[in-house]
């Protein structure tokens, strides 16, 4: 287990609201200088405390429906794990303890696109897959490790009037193969800034701002966030998921904003299928955990109808820009 500081954690919440803020910005924001800021960045970066920085995309704009999906897999091999983690569909993978031993998420054009790929998936578990269940996610709320500055007030309205999915009837948009490339360079934390990526895409500082102004003015960038070993830091992770037997929007919405009001929750779907409602937590210990369950189980005892949880072990993967977006289809198993 790793140790942060007060500083780390204050950094950590920064690059959580914003990864793409400069150094700067984030030393301005946490009274530290650009040079010690990057220096303490590179050395989270070093531990594997931040594993990765990732574009978030709102692929309901590029013709896509999200479904999560649990899979019971029978003695699943590491040959099968990096199947899986190589399919151009699954953009988000996890191992976990309960009735399912994977959690991940799936983008597919329709219901018989993702017919297609559950049979795919089985076939890369070299049909060892004993069940699963399928969810069809509408909305997202990734609020990201709040919980890391306990001191900073999260805008409710902000977050709930902010899901990542969201089409707004402004009809599918085509990714361009720039657009698609200046997106991957996103990816890459040292080379993020539209400087870097204007020299690595030899491109002008104006034309990869104004493609970056565009993307978000489409709603399809909404934001740059890092992902983080909260494991390293002690923390343990669940994911919780729940039938709500309400169909009024507005209790609805108030149970959400509930939600969303608990630092420790870190994402937050609304779903269509057996269960309607699914969130992580990260918790310092179980009793935490029981805690937080207790408190909504008690302010909600009238919606909740029935509730599952997973202990998450790993993340394997988690990432956007996989081959059904970038139309880079990996071939072999």
């Amino acid at each position: 287990m790793q140790t942060i500081d007060k500083k780390d954690k204050q950094i950590l919440h920064q690059f959580n609201e914003d990864a793409a803020q400069s150094l700067t910005q984030i030393g301005r924001n946490v009274s530290l200088s650009k040079q010690v800021v990057k220096y303490r960045i590179d050395t989270l970066f070093r531990k594997k405390i931040i594993k990765e920085t990732i574009p978030l995309i709102n692929v309901s704009r590029l013709g896509f429906t999200v479904f999560n999906a649990y899979l019971k897999i029978e003695n699943p091999s590491i040959k099968i794990l990096k199947r899986l983690i190589s399919h151009p569909n699954i953009p988000w993978l996890i191992s976990t303890g309960g009735h399912y031993n994977f959690a991940c998420a799936v983008f597919a054009k329709d219901f018989k696109d993702m017919s297609k790929i559950i049979v795919d998936i089985s076939k890369k578990c070299d049909n060892k897959l004993l069940g699963y269940e399928t969810l069809i996610v509408y909305e997202k709320y990734p609020l990201g490790y709040r919980f890391l500055d306990s001191k900073r007030k999260l805008n409710l309205i902000y977050a709930k009037e902010c899901p990542l999915y969201t089409n707004k009837n402004y009809g599918v948009y085509t990714l361009s193969q720039m657009e698609i490339e200046i997106l991957k360079q996103l990816a890459n934390y040292d080379k993020s800034s539209i400087l870097n990526i204007a020299r690595e895409s030899k491109l002008s500082y104006t034309k990869v701002s104004s493609i970056l102004k565009k993307l978000k003015q489409n709603d399809i960038l909404k934001g740059i966030k890092p992902i983080l070993d909260t494991k390293q830091l002690g923390y343990q992770w669940y994911q919780v998921l729940m039938n709500l037997n309400t169909l009024d929007e507005n209790e609805f919405n108030r149970f959400i904003t509930y939600l969303i009001s608990i630092p420790k929750i870190t994402h937050i779907n609304c779903c269509f299928g057996k269960w309607n409602i699914n969130f992580e937590l990260n918790v310092e210990n179980h009793a935490e955990y029981l805690g937080i369950m207790n408190s909504i189980q008690t302010e909600f005892s009238h919606m909740i109808r029935d509730q599952e949880e997973l202990i998450i072990f790993d993340e394997h993967k988690y990432n956007f820009l996989v081959g059904c977006i970038t139309n880079e289809i990996p071939t072999g198993s």
